[in-house]
């Protein structure tokens, strides 16, 4: 990939490649978006809407496992309006999946869903757990 350009996450300026997605950027500069159906090896879907992010200029929150950057991107992972809908979405999610529960011994780094401890992972059928509050939304 060639160099394009920077982008701008939750204030920090980045270096972004052409193609590169707004998730791939923001796991380099180790700024965390929570996910659920991401994975690495295969085209992001977007289907799990956890990812969605703030894109100056947009209206519409866009998923960041899916939106490719472009030079001068403006994008905000971790506002009040980004954490009600990543909320509102798992609480969708847990709604309309049959969960299986059980106690983490290493519990992740999901403070972005707005989760205090205790947590517990929750499979959701997406190809991988996902941690949430005992206490359920």
């Amino acid at each position: 990939m060639t160099e394009s350009g920077f982008v701008i996450i939750d204030g920090n300026e980045l270096t972004c490649e052409e193609g590169e997605t707004i998730l791939t950027a923001a796991r380099r500069a180790e700024i965390e978006i929570p996910t659920l159906c991401h994975d690495d090896r295969v085209t992001p879907a977007g289907a799990c809407r956890i990812c969605l992010v703030e894109v100056e200029g947009s209206n519409l929150m866009q998923p960041a496992c899916a939106t490719r950057v472009s030079p001068g991107m403006v994008v905000r992972s971790s506002t009040p309006r980004v954490a009600r809908n990543r909320q509102f979405i798992l609480s969708l999610h847990l709604t309309d999946t049959k969960t299986q529960t059980r106690r983490l011994r290493h519990p992740d780094s999901v403070w972005t869903l707005g989760c205090i401890e205790p947590r517990v992972a929750v499979w959701l059928g997406f190809g991988s757990c996902v941690y949430v509050c005992s206490g359920g939304p």
